[in-house]
């Protein structure tokens, strides 16, 4: 039998280093750090929950397709356009190995989303972070540290843990002068915190450019975290390469 036994090249990063911790026994623990809504879902919700799982035992429509259509039919989407995954931190993986390779560079700001550094870890990618400005990211920052080898922006707008944000002209300044072979991903995990209007505005970005996509999630303000549910609004041109990334 050989000495030789595999490795894990990811094992380096030591991800349970980070989340495993002694936890008192008996007590309820509140990770701060999740952002969980404290409140149950409404009982509308907990019914649909429940009559859902009688059918547990069948695989699901792997397209979800009724639900695409539900967000498109809410948000004025084309459901052709979005892509659901196990929460939104899943589909911004699947954005990123859409378009980064070992080598490239992908840019985020100096306090953003720690999800954003992690998925440059595993694939392999630069990561370039632009200076903030009193907790807050700044266009002119990232659009500085754009250059040949970026291939994609992360921007979570409000941004975790900050809570800042950009105003929608700042965003819309950012697309107008950001490369078109770059993608930006704007995660808006909070943005229903923000206003309707506001989430509606970054859609309408991602409508109008071919670079931009847009990832939501129901693990905030509606307080299901525990279902790992999210998705995202990409250009139809991309839609393709997400759902290839995405094992589909």
């Amino acid at each position: 039998m050989s000495d030789l036994i595999p490795v894990a090249y990811i094992s380096g990063l030591n991800v349970r280093k980070r989340i495993s911790r002694q936890q008192p026994k008996g007590l309820p623990i509140v990770n701060m750090g999740y952002n969980e809504l404290p409140y149950p879902p409404f009982a509308g919700v907990q019914a649909a929950i429940a009559e859902t799982a009688t059918r547990a035992n069948r695989y699901g429509n792997a397209l979800c397709t009724d639900l695409r259509e539900a967000l498109a039919a809410q948000h004025g989407l084309n459901a052709d356009s979005l892509i659901c995954g196990n929460g939104s931190e899943e589909l911004l993986d699947v954005v990123a190995r859409c378009f980064v390779r070992p080598g490239d560079e992908i840019v985020i700001s100096q306090y953003g989303y720690i999800q954003f550094s992690m998925i440059a870890n595993r694939l392999g990618a630069q990561l370039v972070q632009a200076p903030e400005v009193d907790f807050t990211a700044k266009v002119d920052h990232i659009l500085e540290a754009v250059g040949e080898k970026t291939r994609l922006v992360f921007l979570a707008n409000p941004n975790n843990p900050t809570g800042t944000m950009l105003p929608p002209e700042e965003l819309a300044r950012l697309v107008q002068n950001l490369p078109g072979d770059v993608v930006l991903v704007l995660d808006l995990a909070y943005g229903e915190f923000v206003s309707a209007d506001y989430c509606a505005g970054v859609h309408a970005l991602v409508k109008a450019h071919d670079n931009v996509v847009a990832t939501r999630t129901f693990s905030k303000v509606y307080g299901l975290a525990g279902l790992r549910a999210g998705w995202c609004h990409a250009p139809g041109a991309m839609m393709g390469g997400l759902y290839a990334a995405r094992g589909m």
